[in-house]
């Protein structure tokens, strides 16, 4: 069971990552950003989004 929740996820915060990723040209045309910004922000938000699954209850 644990390690079908961990599996679970990993999966979820790879498709969260993937659809930054697609969606990156429409972020940078509405919010005026750099290639840098994007890349910061991602680079931010990614280690951050899979430690929710690790919080205990």
């Amino acid at each position: 069971m644990v390690l079908a929740t961990y599996c679970l996820a990993l999966f979820i915060a790879a498709i969260d990552t993937t659809i930054v990723n697609v969606d990156q040209p429409s972020l940078q045309r509405a919010l005026h950003a750099s290639v840098t910004d994007l890349q910061w922000a991602t680079d931010v938000a990614s280690p951050v989004r899979p430690s929710f699954f690790g919080v205990d209850r």
